[in-house]
Parts: structure tokens; sequence; C-alpha cells
């Protein structure tokens, strides 16, 4: 199991182990919640998707990685407590 984490990039060190986080594009990111969205999540539900957990994410990760994505102004994102709201600016492109 560790040499197959570590031939994936997620673990590095010889003889002490760390985790290595991956490093995800916000393309990435607004592709997965444009899919979630699609799926019919909202709010605090999409942060809590266990979705995130591919990139190794927590909550918190998840929700920086939205506030990145509104300061780009892909999309609109208010956390506050246990309230989110989250809304698509951009639209994800589609081929035909």
């Amino acid at each position: 199991m560790l040499s197959a984490l570590r031939d994936f990039g997620i673990l590095k060190g010889f003889m002490k182990k760390k985790i290595q986080y991956p490093t995800i594009a916000l393309e990435t990111v607004f592709h997965l919640l444009s899919i979630l969205m699609a799926e019919g999540l909202r709010s605090q539900s999409i942060i809590e998707a266990p979705d995130w957990r591919m990139f190794l994410w927590t909550g918190v990760d998840v929700a920086h990685a939205l506030n990145e994505l509104s300061l780009r102004r892909w999309i609109g994102f208010e956390k506050t407590g246990r309230t989110v709201i989250i809304e698509l600016k951009k639209f994800p492109d589609v081929e035909k």
C-alpha cells in the first residue's frame, strides 16, 4: 500500500513518510463543482460531498478553493457558519 501511494506521488520521504497533497487546478475544482450542482447538490452539501476526498481535501480546503473561484468571479460564494450560498457565474464549456 505504501509503495502504491509513493508511486502515485502522494507519499514523500525515504525514512519518514509525509503526505504530499496534490496541486489541483482551479479549472478542475470548477468542473467538479459544476458536476455536483448538476447532480442537485446545493449549499453545505457541496462542501461536504465525498467527491472532494479524491483530492485529499477537507471541508476547509473546499471552502478555500471555492473562495478562490469567487475571487476570479467564476462563482458567487458566501459562507457564514453552516450557511453557504454558491452560484455559478461562468458556465462550463460544453462541446456539441
